[in-house]
């Protein structure tokens, strides 16, 4: 949200919120950003908070496979009011190794 990496991040414990104001051809749109953590125990409350969504992001780590295997879980809970909900799916921590020649 703030155009920063801090590498000591921790694990999102049931329900963030972020809002920013974007402009977008000279529109101003509120962008409201709600982090819900993966941990099943969880699971329980994120129904309240996937209601009205206009969109998804599902974001998984690249370094770690498990990250995928209840992705759609996440896709169908995403989808049970609104079939047609935009979903990006969103890889992090990609590594790139670039050889010198």
């Amino acid at each position: 949200m703030k155009g920063e990496f801090l590498a000591d991040t921790r694990m999102t414990i049931g329900v963030e919120f972020f809002v920013e104001d974007i402009i977008i051809d000279g529109i101003v749109y509120k962008l409201q950003l709600w982090d819900l953590g993966g941990k099943m125990q969880f699971r329980f409350i994120l129904n309240s908070y996937i209601s009205g969504a206009s969109g998804a992001l599902l974001v998984f780590d690249l370094t770690r496979i498990k990250t995928l295997y209840r992705i759609g879980e996440w896709v169908e809970m995403l989808r049970a009011e609104d079939p047609n909900l935009p979903i990006l799916f969103i890889g992090t921590k990609l590594i790139i190794i670039r050889e010198k020649s």
